[in-house]
């Protein structure tokens, strides 16, 4: 069971491109809110990647996150 917002997140990951907190923060609307930031990245995408449905893209790359397999079933099970 994921939440909206984490849907929301989930579905942002699934165009094939790596995000970063940062940016998933701001296409919530968090504009230059660092609270609300740090907020998207220790309790939206700290547990999704928890639970194996985001991993970071590359080891070279810790901060941008792409979406796993498991996720891109949760938003297509939403979808449907």
């Amino acid at each position: 069971m994921v939440t909206e917002l984490e849907l929301l997140l989930l579905k942002c990951l699934g165009d094939n491109r790596g995000w970063t907190a940062k940016a998933l923060a701001r296409i919530c609307g968090y504009n230059r809110d660092l609270v609300k930031y740090a907020f998207v990245r220790n309790h939206v995408l700290a547990p999704l990647r928890k639970r194996g449905l985001v991993e970071p893209m590359s080891e070279s790359k810790p901060k941008i996150f792409v979406i796993t397999d498991e996720g891109r079933a949760i938003v297509a099970a939403a979808d449907a």
